[in-house]
């Protein structure tokens, strides 16, 4: 981040058939203290007039505004947001997916932290629940505190910015997922091109892979601050297919692990035998889905040459 001028800020937010839920969206970017300089809007080819109500609020945006539309669904949450990073004017990004909101400090506040370190490639922040949910209600998505794989890193009671080193953030991501989602993300543009973009051919834990990649090239600054006010889904496909979820998490860390295995030795253990146990009862139960990408899993990160390189480093 530069320390010479003010960065210049831009906010991406993929879209498909968003309907009232994009509105809101944007309008918790525009009620920022500290407002972007601007807005790109990325309709994923949605089949109604999500691009004409995301055409219609760019023309009465207070902030400069953007809607871009890609010609082909992608199918996945990456194509998009890769498709706004790409045309951003912004030296940092920030991601807000359309059914999610943001606090009216969080740029404010994860500026704050890129400010106090400088080196961070990836910056997030707390979250709560919103559309009714209560505190109880965090469990159903993550059954355990945020930053509990932290440690005593990330108090309750922290006021000021915190920076996790690479290694320490990389073994508490193996375990927990607590980036939360996208929307919690900001970032140089730097680190989105030196990392090639978020990948692609990931459906459901790409928020996961892009962070784990992410600590690789720099430590996580994390803001003590709500960042996020995030709805949860039961209808999205994280929760409607969780063999794809639990298949692509699972690769997603093992292909981290083979590229820090000395971060990552200890989750590859205690992952070894529960992927085995799972495999065998697969079979057992003749669930051929389960059973075939699982082996898949196996071959498409090489987990037997991992675990010999683990093993003897």
């Amino acid at each position: 981040m530069p320390d010479s001028r003010q960065p210049s800020t831009t906010c991406v937010i993929p879209t498909y058939r968003s309907g009232d839920l994009l509105a809101q969206a944007i309008r918790s970017v525009q009620e920022q203290s500290q407002p972007p300089d601007e807005i790109i809007v990325v309709d994923d080819a949605s089949p109604d007039d999500t691009y004409q109500i995301a055409s219609d609020l760019a023309a009465s945006s207070c902030v400069p505004t953007r809607v871009l539309r890609l010609e082909k669904n992608s199918g996945g949450p990456c194509k998009p947001i890769n498709h706004g990073i790409g045309a951003a004017r912004g030296d940092l990004i920030f991601i807000l997916e359309q059914d999610d909101l943001m606090p009216s400090s969080r740029i404010a506040d994860q500026l704050a932290v890129l400010r106090r370190y400088p080196d961070s490639a990836l910056v997030i922040g707390r979250f709560e629940l919103i559309d009714g949910h209560q505190i109880e209600d965090v469990p159903k998505v993550y059954a355990q505190p945020q930053f509990l794989t932290l440690g005593d890193t990330v108090p309750s009671d922290a006021v000021l910015p915190i920076q996790v080193p690479s290694p320490q953030a990389f073994a508490g991501l193996l375990q927990h997922n607590f980036t939360i989602s996208n929307s919690n993300f900001c970032f140089p543009k730097s680190t989105w091109r030196q990392l090639g973009g978020f990948d692609e051919a990931i459906a459901t834990v790409a928020d996961l892979d892009f962070a784990l990649r992410a600590v690789v090239l720099g430590p996580l600054g994390i803001s003590p601050t709500l960042t996020l006010r995030y709805r949860f889904n039961e209808s999205s496909l994280n929760r409607r297919d969780l063999g794809l979820l639990r298949y692509e998490g699972l690769k997603v860390r093992m292909n981290a692990i083979r590229q820090k295995p000395a971060w990552g030795n200890e989750y590859f253990w205690t992952r070894w035998t529960p992927m085995r146990q799972q495999l065998i009862q697969a079979l057992k139960h003749l669930r051929l889905k389960d059973s075939l990408r699982l082996l898949r899993f196996m071959f498409d990160t090489g987990s037997i040459k991992t675990r010999r390189v683990v093993r003897h480093s």
